[in-house]
């Protein structure tokens, strides 16, 4: 069986409390899975302070350029861009 290797995760002590807020709401609630899959996620992150992120981390409220470039069938011009929000939504 090959065993499965997971990118590694940095995420700002601002961050991980957001979502580990909501990875403990989700386990005492109707969202245990899920909820337990988010914590296991933030067990194995570097979490850094946010003036100590590299520019090159995403985080939430970055905006980022993407393309695939897994398929080789997008266009250079064909870039995606996307905003990272919390996941419920909120802007702050």
């Amino acid at each position: 069986m090959k065993q499965v290797t997971f990118p590694p995760i940095t995420i700002t002590t601002v961050d991980y409390d957001r979502l580990a807020w909501i990875a403990t709401a989700g386990v005492n609630g109707q969202r245990y899975t899920v909820a337990e899959m988010l914590a296991d996620e933030l067990d194995r992150a570097t979490v850094a302070a946010p003036g100590a992120i590299r520019p090159d981390i995403v985080t939430m409220h970055s905006e980022v350029e993407y393309e695939d470039e897994v398929t080789g069938d997008v266009p250079p011009w064909c870039i995606r861009v996307r905003r990272i929000w919390m996941p419920d939504g909120s802007r702050s």
